[in-house]
């Protein structure tokens, strides 16, 4: 039988269990029972749902874009369906698997469907978004490079009021770690290596500021050699 036969087989199966899970799991016993029959047709549902992706030529794939008022967003196409759209925010990602995290088989079966694709994707150019993704399940890559509180302070401080345009003190900050920076017609581009950082020329909210010192930081951790800034 064909791995996208036996995909839909246990798809199939899976909703039988969600819809009677007394039934299967024996109705005399009690709830935990019934909450075991409903963990095993969700299970059999995402393996189901990995078997019918994995016939099919369409990947999960990472991009970014922007939102709602203007913000940077990062999306997942996700052909898979296991949190029913096709298209997902990382928020929306996050939020899924966090409503799992009580169940350790499922997360496990939620790895094994996503992990493999995100690590090819974190091997080029969306590297950095892919990570993000990757971390919401769990794989963090150990930084190689540890900021100081102190470090992380200054450029806290010096990113505070971001506002599309580097200040004096915002260029020195990012001299010492040998970062570049592009600016485009709508977003700017620090770079450290083959490395970036994103940042809107117009951001929208106060918290602007704040995620690009946070991305800032992630760059530096993830990209910086030299154990020696100024």
């Amino acid at each position: 039988m064909k791995r996208g036969v036996w995909g839909y087989f246990l798809v199939f199966a899976g909703l039988l269990f969600l819809a009677f899970p007394y039934s299967l799991t024996g109705a005399v016993i009690g709830t935990a029972y019934k909450e075991t029959g409903i963990t095993a047709g969700l299970i059999f549902i995402i393996g189901g749902i990995s078997l019918i992706i994995s016939n099919l030529d369409d990947r999960i794939t990472v991009y970014s874009r922007n939102g709602v008022g203007g913000r940077e967003q990062h999306f997942m196409k996700d052909p898979t369906l296991t949190f029913g759209k096709y298209e997902l925010t990382l928020e929306e990602f996050q939020r899924g698997i966090k409503g799992l995290e009580n169940d350790r088989a499922l997360i496990g079966v939620l790895r094994e469907t996503y992990v493999p694709q995100l690590q090819e994707i974190a091997d080029g150019p969306k590297r950095e978004l892919a990570k993000r993704f990757l971390e919401v399940l769990g794989i963090v890559e150990k930084p190689k490079y540890e900021m100081t509180k102190d470090e992380r302070r200054r450029i806290k401080e010096a990113f505070t009021d971001w506002r599309g345009k580097l200040s004096s003190k915002q260029k020195r900050v990012l001299e010492m770690y040998g970062i570049r920076h592009e600016m485009g017609s709508k977003h700017a581009k620090f770079l450290l290596g083959r490395a970036f950082a994103p940042a809107s020329l117009t951001p929208s909210d106060v918290k602007a500021g704040y995620r690009v010192s946070q991305d800032i930081i992630r760059l530096i951790e993830e990209n910086y050699k030299t154990k020696e800034p100024e």
